[in-house]
């Protein structure tokens, strides 16, 4: 499995995997990697706030979608709001799936979106 950011300006990331696309993550929304590192416009300097976002995000997901590693509910809740950053969150899904994801540092060309 490979983690690109998203050419496609309606999601932050895309995981490819056997030739399957998952596209995930608000680039509008607040979430735990971008509201943690204060580099960012919408950085969230008071750690309850953050505790907050992440409880209402995981009470409004799809529980049973949690089980599966390749859902878009499953991909935006371990990667975007259980960790502090993007690498431990990744290092956690690894763990918690038993899935290797290798992180791309460049963007997803995707012929589709053209």
């Amino acid at each position: 499995m490979k983690l690109y950011k998203s050419n496609n300006r309606k999601y932050l990331y895309v995981m490819v995997y056997n030739n399957n696309k998952i596209y995930f993550g608000n680039p509008h929304e607040l979430n735990v990697n971008n509201s943690n590192d204060n580099r960012r416009t919408i950085y969230v300097k008071d750690d309850m706030i953050r505790e907050e976002l992440v409880t209402d995000y995981y009470c409004s997901c799809n529980h049973s979608e949690l089980k599966y590693f390749n859902t878009i509910t499953s991909l935006e809740f371990y990667l975007l709001f259980n960790k502090k950053n993007l690498k431990q969150s990744v290092l956690d899904y690894q763990k918690r799936f038993g899935v290797h994801v290798k992180i791309v540092r460049q963007y997803y060309d995707d012929p589709d979106l053209v």
